[in-house]
């Protein structure tokens, strides 16, 4: 069987006074395009905090991929909401933290993109900018009006991190759609790629060794940049490598 991939979803949210998140869960088909082009077999994830099927999820899943979308409530990260803070949703919010903060415990391979990268550095005690063009002087434009597929800036890789196992070098271009980045890293949090700016652009996890996330967008990118698509490339060839070693550990035991 091919590696099986969770894939996280959004939700439209509710603006006006009462309103709760709405019901439609909607994803990016680039996603699943990309973990399909990798040799995965992906999986959209509907939301749930309850433990049992949270449980289910983690058991029958070989790798996840956090996705992008709405800003994260800063209550989980110890912070009270800043002028620049856009729409939030809490349902998902709720779902993501619980499902990644049980996945993590598998040693199974997480991808996060934009969203999901400051998922990731949540749950593993980092804080965030709220809003970059109010947070962070000097900084490059990390929303321009250009195409979703576009190369925008340039990133500094650090040697030896996995990130730079995809790449092969030291620098790449990405593309950039954000107003939130990773602010203050916990300990067990190492940056692995930067923007001129000094914006992080990418962490990985001094703990969990199978652990990428990623500021930029690269399933925009994948269809025709083979550096973006390597990233699922990787996440599906290591959940594969993550699958067998459990399989002979069942065997000889």
């Amino acid at each position: 069987m091919v590696p099986v991939i969770g894939i996280t979803m959004s939700v439209e949210v509710g603006n006006g006074a009462e309103e709760t998140d709405k019901k439609e869960l909607i994803v990016s088909r680039e996603h699943s395009d990309a973990i399909i082009s990798a040799g995965g077999l992906p999986y959209f994830l509907p939301f749930t905090t309850d433990p049992k099927i949270i449980e289910q999820y983690t058991q029958h899943l070989d790798g996840l991929l956090l996705t992008g979308g709405w800003d994260l409530d800063p209550y989980y990260y110890g912070e009270e909401p800043q002028q620049g803070l856009l729409e939030i949703a809490p349902s998902r919010d709720e779902s993501e933290i619980a499902l990644t903060k049980s996945f993590l415990q598998t040693g199974k391979p997480i991808l996060g993109i934009c969203r999901g990268h400051q998922v990731l550095a949540v749950v593993l005690g980092c804080t965030l900018y709220q809003d970059l063009d109010r947070q962070y002087k000097n900084g490059l434009d990390h929303r321009p009006k250009i195409p979703r597929n576009r190369p925008m800036h340039s990133i500094q890789i650090t040697e030896g991190s996995i990130l730079h196992g995809i790449y092969g070098q030291t620098t790449g271009r990405v593309n950039s759609m954000h107003h939130q980045a990773v602010k203050d890293l916990s300990e067990s949090v190492m940056v692995t790629a930067t923007s001129n700016d000094g914006v992080i652009e990418a962490i990985e996890s001094k703990i969990y060794p199978n652990l990428l996330g990623v500021q930029f967008h690269p399933e925009c990118m994948a269809e025709t940049d083979p550096q973006a698509q390597r990233i699922f490339n990787w996440l599906v060839e290591q959940s594969g490598k993550i699958k067998q070693q459990k399989k002979q550990e069942q065997i000889l035991y």
